[in-house]
């Protein structure tokens, strides 16, 4: 029997919101409510769910996304907390969801991702979110990498451009044997 995990990334302000410091807007929005409806679809069939969400601090000066990207999801931001209607299901469902600090592309990079889905006997995760050449990408590799059956929705993921989009997603399938649906 599948056990599986939906893991959310970087559903956030700085990422959504067309006001964000690294905004995949327009194409964050139009995912919006798919994410929420696969959340709801995870919450009903009693799937484990996990919001990794980017942290990072002003003190950070090697980290190596400073010379690639401007701050964002900075610990205690505006920009950092979940946007609209995905924080709206985050706000009335938390004691059913793992909210999971990450300070890299992958989730899986330096947290107790591995471990949680390990004890919850998970063998199959969901990936949603932002942003599909970068965070999902690497989160997909990672999840692979340690036996995971990958399965990444394409109306809940998105990035700065089709294009990337689309080759992304044809990466993960071709080369991660992947599942896109």
């Amino acid at each position: 029997m599948t056990k599986e995990a939906y893991i959310l990334i970087d559903y956030t302000n700085d990422f959504v919101s067309s006001s964000g410091s690294l905004t995949c807007y327009p194409q964050s929005i139009a995912i919006e409510n798919e994410i929420v409806h696969q959340l709801q679809k995870a919450l009903e069939k009693k799937a484990l769910i996990i919001m990794a969400v980017d942290l990072h601090t002003t003190q950070e000066i090697h980290h190596p996304e400073q010379a690639l990207y401007p701050p964002h999801n900075i610990k205690n931001s505006w920009g950092r907390q979940l946007y609209g209607r995905v924080d709206d299901f985050y706000q009335r469902h938390q004691q059913d969801i793992i909210y999971l600090d990450k300070r890299r592309y992958s989730a899986f990079f330096n947290t107790p991702l591995d471990s949680i889905l390990r004890e919850h006997h998970i063998d199959t995760v969901h990936l949603l979110g932002l942003v599909t050449d970068i965070c999902i990408l690497h989160t997909a590799i990672d999840a692979y990498e340690r036996c995971y059956q990958v399965i990444v929705h394409r109306d809940a993921t998105a990035t700065f451009t089709k294009q990337a989009h689309e080759q992304t997603l044809l990466y993960l399938q071709r080369v991660l044997n992947a599942t896109i649906c």
